[in-house]
């Protein structure tokens, strides 16, 4: 048997071998979602939600799934629900998905904070919401500090721009830097515009509290909103 042939059976055998085992995995995780496990529930529903073997799509049986653990207190589907109510598919619902973007952001969804943080920003009179500047920031805060690359962008620009939140160039700097840090393709402008206006004194200062912020956003902790109704 030559080289190639012997490459070629053996990969064969790696493919099936993980197929199998995927197969294995995704049996384990439709009895444990039968059974009535939140976990599980959520997993099998987002693999229905994205389709591909070996589940097939089929985007009722995921809002089912989905449902089903938000409802049993599981914070990722309260999350997912959240944001899919909102897209554009036959689900969509844009009072539902805020309902479930309020529950899961006042435990502590990054994620869905940063979505109520946008609409208060901004307003949404089809919701009901009227624009509320200092919400917005407190709602972009929790949700960067729960480590949201989207928030913590927005917490430098609205203490930039004193929105919501008194001007603090130091502390736009330091969410600047936190920003960079956990996302390298991250945009420079803020950080470029705001490191013109600083001292060495303010940046030295900046860099000492964006290692903190690094320091406490790494331990990924969930920062609750009670105050969100």
């Amino acid at each position: 048997m030559n080289k190639l042939a012997c490459v070629f059976l053996a990969t064969s055998a790696l493919f099936f071998a993980s197929f199998d085992a995927g197969a294995h995995w995704v049996d384990s995780i439709k009895a444990k979602a039968k059974d009535g496990d939140p976990s599980a529930q959520f997993e099998l529903g987002r693999l229905h939600a994205g389709g591909g073997n070996p589940v097939e799509y089929d985007l009722d049986k995921a809002f089912s799934l989905i449902n089903k653990s938000a409802e049993q207190g599981f914070l990722m589907a309260k999350s997912w629900l959240c944001v899919y109510y909102a897209n554009p598919n036959k689900y969509k619902d844009r009072e539902l998905s805020l309902s479930w973007c309020k529950i899961a952001a006042r435990e502590g969804d990054n994620a869905a904070q940063n979505m109520i943080g946008s609409l208060y920003l901004f307003g949404d009179n089809d919701l009901g919401i009227t624009m509320n500047e200092s919400k917005a920031f407190a709602l972009y805060s929790a949700s960067a500090l729960g480590g949201n690359i989207n928030s913590q962008h927005m917490v430098s620009f609205m203490l930039l721009e004193g929105t919501g939140v008194e001007r603090d160039l130091v502390s736009a700097y330091a969410w600047s830097l936190t920003e960079a840090y956990f996302s390298p393709y991250a945009s420079p402008s803020i950080r470029e515009k705001v490191a013109m206006m600083l001292s060495d004194e303010q940046i030295d200062m900046a860099e000492n509290i964006s290692k903190n912020l690094i320091e406490r956003v790494s331990k990924g902790l969930l920062q609750p909103v009670d105050w969100l109704k």
